[in-house]
């Protein structure tokens, strides 16, 4: 909303966006400019082009715990994986996938320390905390609309009107 001066929702959903979950990264070329695309890939992943051509990243990050559980549940509604995720337990998620580092990008630990240290070479990635999001929206959206320079306005009904 905030890149695209446009207070409505996309039509698309979240995974249309999904770069992970593209069949031909050429046809990111024929998404709209400017292109906001969401991935959960380690930044040693990150299309290189966008990193030396400066392009911004705004990496979420979120409570371990709550990162964990919303991931247990996603897993469990997974349809590839079928009977065998759908009723799992969360003993059985915890001791394969958080204790046995089951992960497909590797566990939260790992993608939050890689970040960190990506972030200390590289200025065009923005750290938002989903909890910060969740508490103080105006704040952290304002916050946001600065590194990704674009206007803002204390309304989005005076911006957007």
């Amino acid at each position: 909303m905030l890149v695209k001066g446009d207070a409505n929702y996309t039509k698309e959903s979240k995974t249309f966006f999904m770069l992970e979950a593209l069949d031909d990264l050429n046809s990111i070329e024929n998404f709209q400019s400017p292109r906001v695309l969401n991935l959960h890939l380690p930044y040693k992943w990150f299309p290189r082009k966008h990193i030396q051509n400066g392009g911004k990243i705004v990496f979420t990050s979120r409570n371990p715990k709550d990162a964990y559980v919303s991931y247990f549940h996603h897993t469990k509604s997974l349809l590839e994986h079928g009977v065998k995720t759908k009723n799992m337990t969360w003993d059985q998620y915890f001791n394969t996938c958080i204790l046995g580092g089951n992960f497909s990008y590797g566990s939260w630990f790992d993608y939050e320390k890689e970040m960190e240290e990506a972030m200390k070479i590289n200025s065009n990635i923005y750290r938002l905390h989903f909890e910060e999001l969740k508490e103080s929206p105006e704040r952290v959206i304002k916050n946001l609309a600065v590194f990704l320079s674009v206007p803002t306005s204390d309304s989005l009904d005076q911006r957007y009107s």
